[in-house]
């Protein structure tokens, strides 16, 4: 089981083992491959908000897929517990609003393209009144950010919780999903920087008013860098956890 590895479906699919894949993204060409695993698996996982034009058309069978409801993000935190002491244990100072920074991924498949309200947004941090946590995703791309005068901003710390950090933080701002989608989930701010075409798992979240989007140096401006308001806790998905886990087993005794 996998969230949509290539290989692992085409050296399941050759050793005739179960396959169980997962995906929440439908866009082509970004997953060139989806059509691949999907036809390769015994069972196709996707989110609700996951077009079924979209499935059909990337060889999933309607008898071999499910549709399950909230995100993978409820899944992936099954379990998890907000911790309100983490951020200062880590060493971030929480007495001024925490914001979480997530850069692009230049180095992969579906960000092949560059963003230039990036750099605008990481100028605004610089010089607001805010902890900025900017979470590099390679060491070249810590070098590039250092390069162009944002390396103040960079985090250098030892290795963080990512669940932990996202939900202690005051706004997350990423050009990504997951982490969005965390936040989201976790009732905290969540800002989305991608300059790329947004998955309908997204679309969903803006819809709700649970994801903002920026298009411009006008929208920058609506970030709210003040403390987050209370909220009540999140849903998490330890339920549907269980119903993957009932499915994965389906599928293993086949």
């Amino acid at each position: 089981m996998s969230h949509n590895s290539y290989s692992q479906a085409l050296a399941g699919r050759s050793l005739r083992l179960p396959l169980m894949t997962a995906m929440d993204y439908e866009y082509q060409p970004h997953q060139p491959a989806n059509h691949l695993a999907f036809r390769c698996a015994d069972l196709v996982a996707v989110p609700e908000a996951f077009p079924l034009d979209r499935l059909l058309a990337q060889g999933a069978r309607p008898g071999r897929t499910w549709r399950y409801p909230g995100l993978k993000e409820h899944i992936a935190l099954a379990g998890f517990t907000p911790d309100p002491g983490y951020l200062a244990r880590a060493g971030i100072d929480a007495s001024r609003p925490v914001i979480v920074v997530r850069p692009p991924a230049d180095m992969a498949l579906y960000h092949r393209f560059a963003n230039p309200l990036f750099p605008l947004l990481l100028k605004r941090l610089a010089s607001a009144p805010v902890t900025t946590i900017l979470l590099a995703r390679t060491g070249a791309q810590a070098a590039d950010l250092e390069a162009a005068g944002f390396g103040a901003l960079l985090w250098r710390g030892e290795a963080l919780d990512g669940r932990q950090l996202v939900a202690g933080a005051d706004a997350v701002v990423s050009a990504g999903g997951s982490m969005n989608r965390e936040a989201a989930v976790l009732g905290t701010p969540a800002w989305s920087i991608y300059a790329g075409k947004l998955a309908a798992v997204d679309r969903a979240l803006v819809a709700a008013g649970r994801l903002h989007l920026l298009h411009d140096a006008q929208d920058l401006a609506r970030i709210p860098l003040r403390k987050k308001p209370a909220a009540p806790p999140p849903w998490i998905g330890d339920a549907l956890m269980l119903q993957f886990v009932d499915r994965l087993l389906a599928v293993a005794r086949r």
